[in-house]
């Protein structure tokens, strides 16, 4: 009889630990969940960015990065703290997008978890990539964590890495990194890029090559458009950290920035790999055909570009420009109707267009 209970115990019990199972996150509910963040972040609205991460997860994976969190009463304290600390995040990467875009690149499933990718495009043109990782909390689907690209690391990291610094008990407290890379985040917020590199370059050279520090150092660098010495720090870089995977977006940044359209291409092929295809590089593409003589191929990308993208008028003045370039006056033409029944239609820039060509009228 016992022999006849224990099988009819072990399936229900092996049933019991399936329905236990957390559900998969679907492709439809990360698109969802993409489109939304997408929408409400590019309009300047932060509150469906602050509310995406779950703080139980985030808090769990820094607790692998942070000894200080090791301990449950700490532990718990910051978790309190931490939605206040995730929506200053939010409404600041916000402001900082304003006038850009924040666009669902993809969806996609790796070592049984769902991924949303965005691109990221400020008003400037500056490029970066965030990589949510899902999870299911209940009924709702939220983000575990991001990894950012500019910063080559997870937002759990990066924030267990700043606790490390303020931790006394911590390997690298009263080195100095924690004093530089407050005063260098205050300047950078002010745009004072010229400031924190002068800053990044007074510290010791044990301090400034940690590599918080020297990605700040680096990226204020080529924010103070200081070209020659922002090269040589992007290349030091690569030497310093091989692995590290913001390379080929660093190095596509510096070359178009030098003007070196041979590098630039290379560079914008493998970045372009590594996030496994972007249509919106080929605005970076065509900048660099164009600098290079190249118009059919610089048409072609602008045009790729604005098909991706139309409300980006950097892109839209370069294909005009190309156009004119080539002599195709009736395309340029169209896609400046276009853009006057557009719902993101700006007279000033219609205006200079006008002022520029006077025959698109």
């Amino acid at each position: 009889m016992k022999k006849y209970i224990l099988l009819f115990v072990l399936p229900l019990a092996t049933r019991a630990a399936v329905l236990a199972q957390p559900i998969a996150v679907t492709e439809e509910e990360a698109t969802s969940l993409g489109r939304l963040v997408e929408t409400h972040t590019t309009a300047g609205n932060s509150d469906v960015l602050s509310q995406l991460i779950d703080a139980d997860s985030f808090v769990l994976r820094m607790s692998g990065h942070c000894p200080l969190l090791k301990d449950k009463d700490t532990r718990d304290q910051f978790r309190v703290a931490l939605p206040e600390a995730l929506s200053g995040m939010a409404q600041r990467n916000t402001a900082a997008l304003k006038g850009g875009i924040m666009h669902l690149l993809r969806t996609y499933e790796k070592d049984g978890q769902r991924h949303i990718l965005f691109r990221i495009r400020d008003s400037a043109g500056r490029l970066n990539y965030q990589d949510f990782t899902l999870v299911r909390i209940k009924n709702l689907v939220k983000a575990a964590d991001f990894f950012n690209y500019v910063s080559d690391e997870y937002a759990s990291v990066t924030m267990a890495n700043s606790l490390n610094l303020m931790y006394p008990g911590a390997q690298s407290a009263g080195s100095g990194e924690t004093p530089a890379l407050l005063a260098m985040g205050a300047l950078s917020r002010k745009g004072d890029f010229r400031g924190a590199v002068d800053m990044a370059e007074k510290l010791p050279q044990s301090v400034r090559e940690t590599r918080v520090i020297y990605v700040y150092y680096m990226n204020a660098c080529g924010r103070a458009n200081q070209l020659d010495k922002y090269q040589q720090l992007v290349e030091h870089y690569i030497e310093l950290f091989p692995d590290a995977g913001n390379g080929y977006l660093l190095m596509s940044d510096l070359y178009r920035l030098r003007h070196d359209s041979k590098k630039g291409l290379v560079a914008l092929n493998k970045l372009d790999s590594v996030v496994g295809g972007d249509p919106w590089l080929d605005y970076y593409r065509g900048t660099l055909y164009g600098e290079s003589g190249k118009i059919k191929e610089c048409i072609a990308c602008f045009e790729r570009a604005y098909s991706d993208d139309p409300s980006y008028t950097n892109n839209l003045e370069m294909l005009i420009n190309a156009y004119s370039a080539d002599r195709q006056h009736d395309k340029a033409k169209g896609l400046m109707q276009q853009y006057q029944n557009s719902s993101f239609f700006r007279q000033e820039e219609a205006d200079k267009l006008y002022a520029q060509y006077h025959w698109l009228k």
